[in-house]
């Protein structure tokens, strides 16, 4: 019965992508019996394909990854998931579709055999959360913030800090994100924001971008806060 939805690269895309949701359910119907080293190895061999069929085998490997963990013994799951973490995808939607795979993996099963997952996989979410796709900003951002513990902070924090904070857009995106973890957690280390906060209000444009560098303020411990910044603060007020 698997011969029927074995892939075929000679076939259209559109059936390839029908046998892998098929393949798919195969496996979560048969789930007390499949070999689950099999269905992985089936899903390892499309991780070269493009555009929508690309895409069709996140979506399915997302679906299974957490139980093939679980039943596999061999390590075709391993390769595959470390071979979408190191692709550079094409497009934003399949970039999409990475950060819906990040969502669904049970990262305490996934840590016992990719050690380095949570640092992989957060700078690849902050490199998202100042993509100029408004979709996949706030998705990474929303999946940021689940992941976001005091085991894990301090790591998001740093690669925060040293991401690039020339652009006002980027400015807006990553206070944005830092005011949203503020909310969420404290660390003495959030501090550090507080001094570029200060410089950034003498140099944003937009007001989008004021509002959220007062958001992170509103949220964050302050101690001190400059008389200049004082005065442009109540004359902000006052506009």
């Amino acid at each position: 019965k698997i011969d029927l939805i074995t892939d075929n690269p000679e076939e259209s895309d559109s059936i390839r992508i029908k046998k892998l949701s098929s393949l798919t359910n195969y496996f979560f119907d048969h789930i007390e019996t499949v070999d689950a080293d099999q269905i992985a190895e089936m899903f390892y061999k499309l991780k070269d394909t493009e555009n929508d069929l690309y895409s069709a085998l996140i979506d399915c490997f997302s679906k299974c990854i957490n139980e093939m963990f679980l039943r596999c013994k061999k390590e075709w799951h391993i390769e595959l998931l470390h071979s979408i973490l190191n692709r550079k995808n094409s497009n934003w939607v399949q970039n999409i579709k990475l950060v819906q795979l990040i969502e669904e993996i049970n990262v305490d099963l996934c840590i016992r055999y990719v050690p380095d997952y949570m640092k992989t996989i957060i700078k690849l979410l902050l490199d998202f959360s100042i993509s100029p796709t408004i979709k996949l900003f706030e998705y990474s951002v929303h999946v940021l913030k689940n992941i976001a513990s005091y085991d894990t902070i301090n790591f998001i924090l740093e690669g925060i800090r040293n991401s690039d904070w020339i652009d006002e857009t980027i400015c807006y995106k990553r206070f944005y994100l830092l005011s949203d973890l503020s909310k969420l957690l404290y660390v003495e280390s959030m501090s550090f924001f507080v001094g570029i906060a200060y410089e950034y209000l003498f140099f944003c444009q937009n007001l989008s971008t004021y509002s959220m560098i007062f958001k992170f303020l509103s949220f964050t411990k302050i101690r001190y806060i400059p008389d200049e910044v004082k005065r442009f603060s109540f004359e902000f007020i006052e506009r």
